[in-house]
Order: C-alpha cells, then structure tokens, then sequence
C-alpha cells in the first residue's frame, strides 16, 4: 500500500474559525498525527461525526453543524499519536482553539497497491490544491502501485514538487487555491 500524499495543517491565526472544516477525505485510507501534544493547548480537538456523509451533507446544507451529541473527540496521549481512518468516509475536522497555540497536525493518506481491488479515491479534487502533473505523475489519471520508469520530476530545480499543500519550496511560488487551479 503505497503512501498517497502528505499534507500539514496549521492552526488558523483567526480563533473564530476551526483548524479545518468538517470534511471526508479523498482516500480509503488516512491517519491523522499530532505532532504538538494536545495537552499543550486548549481546544482544536480532532474530531469525527458519528453519521453518515449524507448526513452531514444535509445538515451542511441546512447551514448546522453535527450535533455535540453525535461528535466524538478523541483522546491522543500525546504528540506522535495518531488516528487512522477510513478517510474517504468518515466526516471529521480540527476543533477551533480556544486561545492561540501551535497546533500542527500531518496526514497522510495510502491507496491499495493492488488495483484489482476497488479504489474509493476522489484524485480530482487534490488538483485544487496540487497541479495536476503533481496529482498524476504518470501522466494518465492514477496513483495506484508505482509511478512507473517514464515518470520525471516537473523541473530538475524542484525534484520534489510539493511538501506541504499549495506550496513548492524550492520554485518558491505559491499555488493557486481557487476552485479552478491552472498552471503558470
């Protein structure tokens, strides 16, 4: 089982607004790390729905959250621990903070290697936040098993082309967050 990507969440400086919204991830497979022992600060709980996606589609659509009643937050010992989960159907986020930390969290995500076995992964939807020659490095819509030997880097000045989401490091350029990511 091949890792999928990785990708580091930040503690919004905003205290009104959560770590990250209520979501289900694009993979079947994540976990989620604490890198910062949670007992270092307050609030910015990670956190799941005990519902169903439709579920939550609906009250998102009513413009309401899950019910406190049907949100679990689980305890993590401390940084290093982690959650692993059924990404592609388990709705969860980070909890708002309740004064300002450093929160940081890292997930990573796996697909099956074995691609007679179903694959659940939505890979469109990473292009919003990676380009797709990032998303598909072997050029022809997955990322199942191995890239393969006709697969090359973007740019020998950036072998590696994304770390964090949004961001290549050694090109020093952001990537675009709009719904409709494009090249430049």
């Amino acid at each position: 089982m091949p890792a999928q990507l990785g990708h580091i969440n930040y503690a919004p400086a905003d205290l009104n607004r959560a770590v990250d919204r209520w979501h289900h991830d694009t993979l079947g497979f994540d976990y989620v790390l604490m890198v910062n022992d949670p007992a270092s600060f307050a609030g910015g709980r990670f956190q799941y729905f005990m519902g169903t996606k439709a579920e939550a589609a609906a009250l998102a659509a009513e413009g309401r959250e899950p019910p406190a009643d049907r949100v679990v937050s689980p305890h993590f010992p401390g940084a290093g621990w982690a959650v692993l989960q059924q990404g592609n159907m388990v709705v969860h986020r980070g909890g708002r903070l309740e004064k300002p930390a450093e929160r940081i969290t890292f997930i990573n995500g796996y697909v099956a290697r074995d691609i007679s076995k179903p694959d659940p992964s939505r890979l469109s939807d990473l292009t919003v936040w990676d380009p797709p020659h990032v998303v598909y490095p072997n050029g022809h819509g997955t990322r199942r098993g191995s890239p393969g030997p006709s697969w090359t880097p973007p740019s020998p000045a950036c072998p590696i082309p994304t770390i964090a989401p949004g961001w290549w490091p050694c090109c020093a350029r952001p990537w675009p967050t709009s719904r409709t990511p494009s090249p430049t």
